[in-house]
């Protein structure tokens, strides 16, 4: 079944809210046009995956992982929220929550995502500074020197936080180091004073936030860590990457994000009950808030079913997918997904298309993305074709059967395509 309605959303470039570090931004779902010719930041080394340990929460299997009882309760709130229900989070304003409703997936891979860069010789020292001249703070587990400047090692060349350029962005960054394989997460790197993010620069000015993951470990900080994330996960942990669609499998679970994670200690934010977060999140949101005690909360885990339905409850035929669609439904399904963010829909990621680089051969990244026979354009990267053709899935896979015009408060759902499961374990 051909759903136009999801078609016509995208095609007006609808805009969504995505999150960040203590944020809750926007990201346009438009068409990118970024050459492979004109790349310069394109990344030559090659991460070794999965990361983490085998038996990190990043990699353990939610297939056969237990549903909660309150799995519809959750999903029917966040489907109202995803339809544009406010009534639960705070602030009750534009500034957060769904202006128009959009309960479909969608993965990040041109903003508001992570570009992945080389370290380099020797080291940076960072002032802990955002983008709006608050001064911030870099997690204990960061060196810094007497004047309280995060001691970081040097990229290996330029560098550039996540698109949009300005300050209204998360500015995410990571660098890694191949031989050591520890990453360097930033939210709101600058590279050029006071210009926030965006830009291409040799070093990192400010940030206004660092933490450092060794990813042949647990990708887990210690409870009550914020990280680039306010959630305090690794930005790599549920990235999807090229070497998971070259791997031929996505062998991890992948991070997502939707509006309004849940606090319910609404007298002091800052001070989260035991149930508004669970591991493999250290901490949780304080600023953009969803108050239900049935609403999500930091850490859960989502799980796709194995029968999908469009809108309208009619089952999805998936041999008409994309295969590269196919490979993320695959994982979705076997190691699900952790909520890591507050976002103004139900948003996944992917490596920036700015540092993404993919060694398969035109024709398989054509076949790949359901355009078999058909040539590689010019404008654009091999890992945009391919997040483009998974976007054009998943856009119309809902979080549940149920119309988009209903009323968002007390809308009805009608077949789930998603269950909340039981969470990690330690």
């Amino acid at each position: 079944m051909f759903n136009s309605k999801y078609v016509v959303v995208v095609s007006i470039a609808l805009i969504l809210l995505a999150g960040g570090c203590s944020s809750n931004n926007k990201v346009g779902q438009k068409e990118t046009k970024a050459s492979t010719k004109k790349q310069t930041l394109l990344r030559d080394f090659k991460i070794k995956t999965p990361l983490f340990a085998s038996n990190s929460p990043w990699n353990q299997k939610a297939s056969d992982v237990a549903v909660l009882p309150n799995s519809n309760e959750q999903i029917v709130l966040l489907f109202r929220v995803l339809l544009g229900d406010k009534s639960t989070l705070e602030p009750r304003d534009d500034a957060s929550g769904m202006n128009e409703p959009f309960p479909v997936m969608h993965i990040n891979y041109d903003e508001y995502t992570m570009p992945i860069f080389k370290t380099g010789q020797g080291t940076q020292k960072i002032s802990m500074v955002d983008y709006e001249g608050n001064e911030s703070w870099s997690n204990e587990k960061i060196k810094t020197d007497s004047a309280e400047k995060a001691i970081v090692p040097n990229a290996s060349g330029p560098i550039r936080a996540a698109n949009p350029k300005g300050i209204d962005s998360d500015g995410h960054l990571v660098l890694y180091s191949p031989d050591t394989r520890i990453e360097y997460d930033f939210w709101q790197a600058e590279v050029v004073k006071g210009k926030g993010s965006g830009n291409v620069g040799q070093q990192i000015i400010d940030a206004g936030a660092i933490d450092f993951f060794d990813t042949t470990k647990m990708g887990v900080n210690p409870n009550g860590y914020y990280s680039a994330r306010t959630v305090g996960t690794p930005l790599l942990a549920g990235l999807l990457l090229p070497e998971d669609i070259e791997n031929g499998a996505i062998k991890h679970a992948m991070s997502v994000a939707i509006p309004g994670l849940k606090v319910t200690n609404t007298d002091d934010t800052s001070d989260p009950s035991p149930s508004d977060y669970f591991y493999p999140a250290s901490a949780t949101e304080d600023e953009y808030l969803n108050t239900d005690s049935d609403s999500l909360a930091a850490g859960q885990r989502l799980r796709l079913k194995n029968q999908l339905v469009y809108e309208d409850g009619e089952s999805i035929d998936e041999e008409e997918l994309a295969p590269v669609t196919k490979v993320f439904l695959d994982a979705m399904r076997e190691y699900g997904a952790y909520i890591v963010d507050n976002a103004g829909g139900l948003i996944f990621y992917s490596e920036d298309i700015s540092t993404a680089n993919i060694d398969l051969a035109d024709e398989k990244i054509m076949e790949l993305a359901d355009l078999p026979g058909k040539t590689l354009p010019e404008d654009k990267t091999k890992w945009q074709i391919l997040m483009e053709a998974l976007n054009k899935d998943i856009n119309e896979i809902p979080l549940a059967a149920g119309s988009w015009e209903q009323d968002p408060e007390d809308a009805k759902m009608g077949t789930t395509n998603f269950e909340v499961i039981e969470n990690a374990k330690r």
